[in-house]
C-alpha cells in the first residue's frame, strides 16, 4: 500500500468511518475509497483536495510529503 492509501485509512478509522461511511460523505463509490486504500490510487488531485479538506488536513500530509 502507497503512503497515500495508508493515510486515507488512518485518517478515516480516526474519525471512526467506515469506507461507505467516507464515500458516501464525498459522494464518490465505494469501490473507489477501497482501491485508495488498498493500492494508493488517488492520482485526480480534486479527489485529493476533497479528502484534505474534509479531514482538514494538507494535500503534502495525504501524499506523505509531511507529517501533521
Amino acid at each position: 500500500m502507497k503512503i497515500i492509501g495508508q493515510r486515507i485509512r488512518q485518517l478515516r478509522t480516526k474519525h471512526g468511518m467506515t469506507q461507505r461511511e467516507l464515500a458516501g460523505a464525498l459522494n464518490i463509490g465505494l469501490s473507489t475509497i477501497a482501491r485508495w486504500e488498498t493500492i494508493g490510487i488517488a492520482r485526480n488531485y480534486g479527489s485529493v483536495i476533497k479528502l484534505s479538506k474534509f479531514f482538514n488536513c494538507t494535500t503534502d500530509y495525504l501524499y506523505g510529503l509531511k507529517d501533521e
